[in-house]
């Protein structure tokens, strides 16, 4: 992740934290991590489950949240370029995310799952993006002024959208880092409490697959429009990111 978007994790991220919105661990990580790196370690002992539970939940939101935000991004370039990237309208996307939070951990992995699915393959992915950017270049090239303006409002919500995917991530990932942790430790206790951790680290485990899976998408979405935001001095700043993601966390 760069330095940019490690300070707008940090800070958004003790945005949601003041607000009750997400639970994070009290040390900064990175998003990525690995599972079986835990596993070995630690002591069985006395867990705390509901805890676990509830991070669980959190990891779950964060992932909808990041996985909304990129459909979000894709169907305003749609609108915008004509692109013909596969994704849910703006519309439904919301509708669908307010869905999977009022449902159990199934609804939300499938959302995601339903989000990213047609671009999970990463030579997909290239191939896409390569296509695609020379369409955004064409009408950087042969647009007039005014429809030029329109884009230009189209690809900075993507990049909005985009930036605000990259920072519920980012929280999702100190989510995952904790339960990975407790949860394997857990795993080594008796009774009930190891089999509610296998199934929290194993719904963990397919969550930090997805969260790979956007990491990708949101990459490609990025390459779609990088040379039309260089050309058009397309920015959005830390506050507009952080503002966006403060106010679909208390949604």
């Amino acid at each position: 992740m760069k330095k940019f978007h490690k300070a707008l994790v940090a800070s958004a991220v003790a945005l949601a934290f003041s607000a009750g919105t997400i639970m994070v661990a009290p040390a900064p990580v990175e998003a990525g991590f690995g599972i079986g790196d835990v596993m070995g370690g630690g002591k069985g002992g006395q867990v705390d489950v509901e805890g676990l539970t509830e991070r669980q939940n959190n990891l779950l939101t964060n992932l909808v949240r990041a996985t909304q935000c990129l459909a979000i991004a894709a169907d305003g370039m749609n609108i915008a370029a004509g692109l013909g990237l596969q994704t849910m309208d703006t519309e439904a996307a919301n509708a669908a995310a307010d869905a999977a939070l009022s449902g159990d951990n199934d609804d939300k992995l499938n959302f995601a799952k339903n989000v990213l699915n047609p671009y999970s393959d990463k030579t997909v992915q290239k191939n896409t993006g390569k296509d695609l950017s020379e369409q955004v270049k064409a009408k950087l090239n042969s647009g007039s002024e005014e429809e030029l303006q329109q884009l230009d409002a189209a690809v900075k919500t993507s990049k909005l959208m985009r930036m605000t995917s990259d920072v519920f991530v980012g929280a999702a990932a100190m989510d995952a880092v904790k339960i990975i942790k407790d949860a394997g430790d857990g795993i080594k206790s008796a009774g009930d409490a190891a089999n509610t951790c296998k199934q929290i680290l194993n719904t963990t485990k397919a969550a930090k697959e997805l969260l790979d899976v956007r990491s990708g998408v949101s990459k490609m979405l990025g390459s779609i429009t990088k040379e039309y935001e260089k050309t058009r001095k397309i920015e959005v700043s830390n506050e507009e990111a952080k503002a966006q993601m403060e106010s679909m966390a208390k949604q």
